[in-house]
Parts: C-alpha cells; sequence; structure tokens
C-alpha cells in the first residue's frame, strides 16, 4: 500500500512471519522473533525502514534499541490508552 504525504510516497508493508511454536521458547518469544524475521526480510529484500510502531514489549523495545538505531521507534496508541504495558 503507498500513502502519499507532502508529495512523498511511503510504502507501508503488511506481512505474516509464520514459524512454529517449537521454534522459541514460549509465546513471549514469538513478537521478538517475529521482528528478527521480518526485519531480515526486509533487509534480504534490500528496504529500508525507517519508522516502526510496536507495543512496549521489553524484549522488542531492547532490540530496537541495539540493532536498528537510525529507525524511529514508536509505541502504538491502542496499547497506550488501554494501559497494557509488558
Amino acid at each position: 500500500m503507498l500513502i502519499y504525504n507532502n508529495n512523498c510516497a511511503q510504502l507501508l508493508i503488511g506481512s505474516k512471519i509464520a514459524f512454529q511454536k517449537n521454534e522459541v521458547a514460549n509465546s513471549y518469544n514469538m513478537e521478538l522473533e517475529g521482528l528478527r524475521r521480518g526485519v531480515e526480510w526486509m533487509d534480504q529484500m534490500d528496504l529500508k525502514l525507517g519508522t516502526i510502531i510496536t507495543d512496549r514489549h521489553v524484549q522488542v523495545r531492547a532490540w530496537i534499541g541495539k540493532n536498528l538505531k537510525d529507525v524511529k521507534h514508536y509505541f502504538d496508541v491502542w496499547h497506550i490508552s488501554k494501559g497494557m504495558y509488558y
């Protein structure tokens, strides 16, 4: 999907990263593994990630801070408004 903002086209990518439950220790770790695989796929496709929006998952925040230093990271407002913190 293309979104035009200030005469600049931006591409939003929605994808489904599938893996089996036994590939990670537990369901808590699935979110981080999905992010890792998604970022790896984007690198393979030579796509540049400029902004990412996630919930406040602790492992995800730490991984993004360490591995995606040039990427703007925001938290989704739904989780914030519902007071859902991880």
